[in-house]
């Protein structure tokens, strides 16, 4: 849950004047909205300030860059000064001069020496030192070596002859890659290939493209026959990669190469074949290996594991989103070495810049480009070893993309994730009700069981943990499914909510808790830090909001993306807002007895006010940082209705959500006040909704009906095909990746809907007729990407192990008959689904 909101799914007439719960319920003090949790990228509430200086809140992981930026090419162009775009030959050659004067001096100290355990660091340094020298070859082919494009070609292709590169062979091809960067079909350089060109490549392809290392020592064989999907040679003057006018050019660049190959040929009978392997080839491959290795990590592998980087087709491609999409790196001690080639963004954009001027102009347009910009993760010493994870991650899971779609901050696919869902296998079941022999039975009052209503995992301590709907809650060791403990201290506790802080030092579970002892009046907050819980320690705890009066109607409320905390007590009835971070301190307070209902928002406080001496109730938005007042508006005046004909008011970002009975939903920007229309025929009130702030735009979900995606211009993006929601199963049996790409709903038995058959779907299985079905949606098109269906016992028991769930569905058969709740743990590829009777479920391949 790294930089995740906790999203509102609205599953009530009003928002405006919701209704109190019933029964038990009622007598919580605690305010239990069902939640989603999925990644906030949305723009920041600060963005409806006015007259006052933005503070914008750290934002994580760069997942806005597939939205388009609220900034032009001009605005970068300008931002850079005029001295960035000047070229100096003299200190171009004085770079070049000094890149040979190492190599020579590296090549003759290794040759004198001749020691066989100072070898292997020349390969390496020479090799090093090659990729430096492509580096200003590099800049001879974009014309920014000096402003003569003679000695500029002259230039390049001596230095790139001397590492085997034909010089305008890879000079044209590279200004195809930058004038297509980030298009699916028309990129040049480690560009994705589709799902149907993946499909076909056999077992050697696959391996020498995909499993690293091999894919490291690709660029020779790049060079002669391109990338998988894509005809021609670096060498072919006829080839598709060249024009007629430039197929010239092609033979004068090898035959440069013919002559550095004579120059290597009279070396090695010099010199003997033994020192010409250990001089030229060996490091030849070390230099292979870098520009393999920065090349792709240019263009994939960001360092947020829960980030993908865009890639576009069609009318959503363009050379500035495209150039945006590239990642700056910081290579540690290599980065001058490399001539600052790490500051990729603005090359991609300005190739025209030398090298020497990069770093400065990044600098310039940082501030324009905000959160456009990714800052690289800083190197943790003079190698750049924080490159390896992201590096092995992206071979591991960047396979290929779909076949169609125009946009893909999740076009990618790999062979985890899509299809796999379909081929998952129940790995555990455990008993949320069990003792063992380290725990003890929880108080008697709990034993009665219930479904799971939510489940959570800790991947960073291995952890799931389990909270069911009578208040038990259990923690499970994620690889064994051993019982580490229960989390009720307290004969009499009642857990009502769970929230993990994986931002606070040290991480920890949060728990809300009533107690029968004072009739479940009150409420108690606690913080429990994992390690405690994987140790089987639940007991060391430090409590939290204990100066709070939290009875009826005090209440707490949390906010994953920004890691705070609103109480409201019930004695001085004011609004608190507190840091979740260490040491748990309130920011500021709000005075709520003009407060009718509120909820947390994209980093905001929404406060609907009912003030005597104003015509209307107030809508008021607060800075959950700072408590500024961010916006405020007549809730009348914008929704065109009286109140009391509201079925709906919500905030998504900037844009407030209204519906009145009978009236159009109506989407308004409370920053400049313009508003859109969708009529009551159209968009009929809904029985809840999730917004997608990833895509701008949101899930409308109808009893019965097919859910829909929706923009925040008011146009239906997408039916989700064969999503239905079944209200009384309640709503913690949907799930949204933290990436916003994919969602998993439960679907009850029997669930096919007129649509599959209309779309030429397959109707319900016998299997999911009766066990039912989690369907996996891609959010980006509504298609339905994968189904999980029952898998007969006897196959599966084997698999599974022993059951440690007591309850109805112990057999493995039966696992997807009643599910209450689900969590997709992406950090390893595994899901875990509640039970009614009580039990939590492992599946994964």
């Amino acid at each position: 849950m790294v930089a995740a909101l906790t999203t509102q799914l609205v599953c009530s007439a009003a928002i405006v004047r919701s209704a109190r719960p019933s029964g038990l319920s009622r007598a919580l003090p605690l305010r239990r909205r069902v939640t989603l949790r999925v990644a906030n990228i949305a723009a920041p509430a600060e963005d409806m300030l006015v007259g006052q200086p933005a503070v914008v809140p750290p934002f994580e992981g760069g997942k806005r860059l597939a939205n388009a930026p609220p900034f032009t090419l001009q605005d970068m162009r300008d931002a850079i000064p005029a001295e960035c775009f000047e070229k100096d030959t003299f200190r171009s050659a004085a770079h070049l001069a000094l890149d040979v004067g190492i190599v020579a001096a590296l090549a003759i100290g290794a040759y004198t020496i001749g020691n066989p355990l100072v070898w292997p660091l020349y390969w390496f340094l020479q090799g090093t030192m090659f990729w430096a020298l492509f580096v200003v070859g590099h800049d001879c082919g974009h014309q920014s070596w000096s402003n003569n494009k003679t000695l500029n070609d002259f230039v390049g292709n001596i230095v790139h002859s001397s590492i085997m590169v034909p010089y305008h062979g890879w000079r044209i091809s590279h200004r195809t890659h930058h004038a297509n960067h980030g298009h699916v079909e028309n990129d040049e350089s480690w560009h994705p290939t589709v799902k149907s060109n993946y499909e076909k490549l056999d077992k050697w392809a696959k391996l020498g493209r995909l499993l690293f290392p091999f894919p490291l020592f690709a660029y020779p064989f790049y060079l002669l026959n391109r990338s998988p999907g894509k005809n021609g040679s670096h060498y072919d003057p006829k080839s598709d990669l060249f024009t007629a006018s430039e197929g010239p050019l092609v033979e004068t660049s090898n035959k440069f190469q013919c002559a550095w190959i004579g120059f290597l040929a009279g070396c090695t009978v010099a010199l003997g074949p033994l020192a010409m392997l250990n001089l030229y080839v060996l490091p030849y491959w070390v230099f292979v290996v870098w520009l393999d290795v920065v090349t792709y990590l240019h263009h994939h592998g960001p360092s947020d594991p829960e980030e993908e980087v865009p890639w576009y087709r069609g009318e959503e491609w363009s050379y500035f989103r495209g150039g945006l999409s590239t990642i700056d790196r910081d290579y540690g001690i290599f980065n001058k070495l490399h001539h600052d080639i790490g500051t990729h963004v603005v090359h991609h954009l300005f190739p025209q810049i030398p090298h020497y001027h990069l770093q400065k102009a990044t600098e310039a347009v940082k501030p324009i480009m905000g959160d456009y910009y990714r800052e690289p993760e800083k190197s943790p010493g003079p190698i750049p070893t924080h490159l390896f994870e992201p590096l092995r991650r992206s071979f591991a899971r960047d396979h290929f993309v779909d076949n169609t779609g125009d946009i893909g901050p999740g076009i990618y696919q790999n062979s985890h994730r899509g299809q796999s869902f379909s081929h998952f296998q129940l790995l555990h079941q455990w008993d949320c009700y069990a003792s063992s022999e380290s725990t003890a039975w929880p108080p008697f009052f709990l034993r009665r069981r219930s479904a799971v209503t939510e489940v959570l995992a800790a991947p960073s301590h291995r952890l799931v943990i389990s909270l069911a709907d009578s208040g038990v809650c259990t923690a499970f060791d994620r690889d064994s499914g051993q019982q580490l403990c229960f989390l009720n201290l307290e004969a009499d506790e009642v857990v009502r909510s769970l929230f993990l802080t994986d931002r606070a030092s040290p991480p920890s579970l949060i728990t809300v808790s009533v107690f029968s002892g004072d009739s479940f009046k009150g409420l108690k907050v606690r913080s429990t830090p994992l390690s405690e819980i994987r140790a089987g320690r639940p007991h060391v705890w430090r409590p939290l909001f204990a100066s709070e009066a939290m009875y009826w109607p005090g209440f707490v409320e949390f906010d994953d993306y920004s890691s705070l905390a609103v109480t409201c007590c019930a004695n001085t009835r004011l609004f608190k807002v507190w840091d979740l971070r260490a040491p748990y301190q309130p920011r500021f307070h709000v005075d709520s007895s003009s407060v009718v209902d509120f909820k947390v928002a994209n980093s905001a406080l929404v406060l609907t006010m009912d003030e005597s001496d104003v015509a209307g109730q107030q809508l008021r938005i607060l800075d959950l940082e700072h408590g500024i007042c961010l916006k405020e508006l007549c809730l009348q005046a914008v929704a065109g209705h009286d109140m009391e004909c509201m079925q709906l008011v919500e905030l998504f970002g900037r844009h407030l959500i209204t519906k009145a009975v009978g009236g159009p939903l109506r989407i308004t920007d409370v920053v400049d006040g313009s508003s859109r229309e969708v009529s009551d025929a159209q968009f009929p009130a809904p029985q809840a909704f999730i917004h997608l702030p990833f895509n701008h735009a949101f899930l409308a979900f109808w009893e019965g009906s097919e859910a829909q995606l929706w923009s925040l211009k008011g146009e239906r993006l997408a039916t989700l095909e064969g999503v239905v929601l079944c209200m009384a199963a309640g709503t913690n049996i949907i799930w949204v990746s933290e990436t916003q790409d994919l969602m998993f709903v439960f679907c009850k038995p029997g669930s096919s809907t007129p649509g599959d058959q209309h779309r030429g779907l397959p109707a319900a299985d016998k299997a999911t007729q009766q066990h039912g079905c989690i369907r996996v949606s891609c959010l980006l098109t509504g298609r339905q990407v994968a189904v999980m269906r029952h898998v007969p016992s006897a196959q599966h028991e084997s698999q599974a192990g022993p059951c440690r769930c007591r309850g109805a569905h112990a057999a493995a058969g039966d696992a997807l008959a009643h599910i209450t709740s689900l969590f997709y743990d992406q950090a390893c590829h595994r899901l875990y689904t509640g039970t009614a009777d009580g039990g939590v479920q492992a599946w994964g391949l």
